[in-house]
């Protein structure tokens, strides 16, 4: 079974309802690992030419809806969004009749879509069977495609390769603590409040995983180019030239440096030293699987580092490193794009996580209000401080300092040019270039701030110099 869809609005909606409730992502899962969901868009994209400025599935019906096409008032998305709040208008103003008909020129527009998807469907078959093309005829096992993808995009850097086709299940201790946050148990409201708080964070980093994982095989299988303006950390190589062809230092693992010229997304991070994953398309160096149903997508190698960065022609241009992997050969493709490199690791994180939630889940089975010991249950729980005997902390002690007056002028750093001044024979004393303007005195009464009570203009020797005219006799300035 398939469903069909145009563009990603669908897709998108499922990924984000299935984490957003927590419900149902194993099963969303699934569907795209098995090509459950087929985007139509991506395929006319890739594989027809119309005589228009767009994609839009509104564009294409004149060729393949007849003369069946759109009528009434409702004849594209924003139509649909500015009629349905004039039905909400109609409905709440108590005219039954209107509100009526405004539905009911909705429905026919979604109607309308739905008849308009299947028929593209139908059409792109019949061109497909025109030219001798049987749709799906590479078509593996979706579940052993999708994993043997995931592996291979992280071969080499650690990728943590459940990311992507597997993991995708709720963790046995996050329903555990959801059960036993649960009415009934016999914890207050507090106490459920923070053993649901430890649940979710169970599968925190899973769940933040995910979206990269998604977002990432959507490039692979779509191209980089698909959300391009939409996307962050994307950069999409127009030309691209080896500066360096593959050489080895000793015993390190052969390495080229490659100059791409191209345009990267708003908003990246893209610096000096920073790593990412290099993309390149079939034909895939040795080494690399096709991702997708069909393993046609492309692939690619996290952990590339950027060495220099720069302006061409109104381009930007990105030298990268390119390493070679064990036990493969040197290639010459060239990267097609550069995206995000891969999450960082949190295992430790969650293992902590994980045997915090299982302590909490044992004690709490034995006793609901036996909770262990721990930091992190203090805090989601709002237990304050303590000390080690279990009793409570020292109240503050406020503590008084001396207070500081202020001259009658305010307090300015004076430069003195101590070319100005000559040193009488003798030992050697400190001359400051810079003194602060002894404006705050403390209350004892002696400077904190010159090394002596001496004028100003006398502080860097003792001989006694003119008083300066500016300076008037009985300067409060000391």
């Amino acid at each position: 079974m398939h469903v069909y869809h145009y563009a990603a609005y669908e897709k998108t909606a499922l990924r984000k309802l299935s984490v957003m409730h927590v419900a149902g992502e194993d099963i969303v899962d699934g569907w795209l690992r098995d090509g459950l969901l087929v985007d139509l868009y991506q395929t006319v994209r890739n594989s027809i030419r119309i005589s228009e400025n767009s994609y839009s599935i509104k564009k294409l019906e004149p060729l393949y809806m007849g003369t069946n096409l759109r009528s009434g008032d409702v004849k594209d998305a924003g139509a649909s969004v500015v009629a349905y709040a004039h039905y909400c208008d109609a409905r709440d103003d108590g005219r039954a009749e209107e509100a009526a008909t405004i539905l009911a020129g909705i429905s026919d527009y979604n109607e309308y879509d739905c008849l308009s998807t299947l028929e593209l469907r139908n059409w792109l078959l019949g061109l497909a069977s025109a030219r001798g093309i049987r749709p799906g005829g590479a078509m593996e096992t979706g579940s052993q495609s999708a994993s043997a993808a995931t592996t291979t995009a992280g071969a080499g850097a650690d990728a943590g390769s459940e990311a992507g086709a597997g993991a995708a299940d709720v963790d046995p201790l996050e329903v555990a603590l959801a059960e036993l946050a649960g009415p009934g148990v016999g914890l207050s409201e507090d106490d459920r409040k923070a053993v649901s708080m430890l649940a979710a964070a169970v599968s925190y980093h899973r769940r933040e995983r995910k979206a990269f994982w998604w977002a990432h095989f959507d490039r692979c299988e779509n191209g980089p180019d698909t959300h391009h303006q939409q996307d962050r950390n994307v950069f999409l190589v127009e030309d691209a030239e080896v500066l360096d062809d593959w050489w080895k230092d000793g015993a390190k693992l052969p390495e080229r440096r490659v100059k791409l010229k191209g345009t990267v997304s708003p908003g990246s991070d893209l610096r000096e030293g920073s790593t990412w994953f290099r993309m390149y398309e079939p034909p895939l160096p040795a080494g690399l699987e096709g991702t997708g149903i069909n393993g046609t997508g492309r692939n690619g190698w996290f952990g590339t580092e950027v060495l220099e960065l720069g302006h061409e022609d109104g381009k930007d241009t990105v030298v990268i490193r390119d390493k070679l992997r064990r036990a493969i050969e040197p290639y010459a493709q060239v990267p097609v794009a550069l995206t995000e490199d891969q999450p960082i690791q949190t295992k430790s994180l969650e293992d902590a996580l994980a045997a915090l939630a299982s302590g909490v889940t044992a004690a709490l089975r034995g006793s609901p209000s036996a909770f262990p010991h721990h930091p992190a249950l203090d805090l989601v729980r709002r237990v304050p401080p303590r000390l080690a005997a279990g009793t409570r902390l020292p109240a503050p002690v406020k503590v008084r300092t001396a207070s500081l007056t202020r001259s009658p002028r305010p307090s300015v750093p004076w430069i003195i040019p101590i070319s100005r001044f000559r040193v009488r024979p003798g030992p050697a004393r400190p001359m400051w270039g810079r003194t602060s303007s002894p404006g705050w005195w403390p209350a004892g009464g002696k400077s904190a701030l010159s090394a002596s009570p001496m004028p100003w203009w006398r502080t860097c020797c003792r001989r006694r110099w003119p008083r300066p005219a500016s300076i008037p006799p009985g300067s409060p300035r000391k």
